[in-house]
């Protein structure tokens, strides 16, 4: 998906975060230093 999404013209932020599973990744991702920043940064740009 992140290279999917870069070819695109994206820019992802793709992060690994040790010992989480797809199921409990949501806690620790909001939890994550700048996150919701990151978040409300986004634009999409309609073609």
């Amino acid at each position: 998906m992140v290279d999917a999404l870069r070819r695109a013209g994206g820019k992802p932020r793709f992060t690994i975060l040790p010992g989480k599973s797809h199921g409990d990744s949501q806690d620790a991702a909001y939890r994550y230093p700048g996150m919701f920043k990151w978040m409300l940064e986004q634009r999409r740009n309609p073609k």
